[in-house]
């Protein structure tokens, strides 16, 4: 019930117009929604997802900004670990994600790159087929 009222009183824009939950914009989010295929929702109540072909590749909470979730290779996983304000996100960093807590710990173009690694990484994982599709609709 909290994450709900959260959402709601972030919901609301300039002008006193309630938004969509998670439907705030920000650089990382507006990125995101520019990328061939890419849906959004709110999962687990309290989380902003986009996916591409029903695959997760990126992540915010909803209460907070910026945090931002993505899913990165094994390289880059044990890299962006040793920057501060960047740790294993929780119930995910078995899976390679990573949440970034702090706006000063990666460069917003860095996170633009990190996070069009996540989204072609599960492009990759789609079928041929779904592939096609989606670079149809772009």
């Amino acid at each position: 019930m909290v994450a709900k009222k959260r959402a709601k009183k972030l919901a609301k824009g300039s002008g006193g117009k309630p938004r969509a939950p998670g439907r705030s914009r920000t650089p990382a989010k507006d990125f995101c929604r520019s990328l061939p295929g890419a849906t959004e929702d709110v999962k687990w109540g309290e989380v902003h997802c986009f996916s591409v072909g029903g695959r997760l590749f990126a992540m915010f909470e909803l209460e907070a900004e910026p945090p931002v979730l993505f899913k990165c290779d094994e390289e880059d996983f044990d890299l962006l670990l040793e920057i501060d304000g960047i740790m294993p996100a929780p119930y995910a960093a078995k899976a390679g994600w990573v949440k970034v807590e702090t706006r000063r710990a990666l460069p917003i173009a860095r996170v633009r790159a990190q996070i069009k690694k996540s989204y072609l990484m599960a492009f990759e994982k789609l079928t041929k087929k779904a592939q096609r599709e989606i670079g149809d609709e772009s």
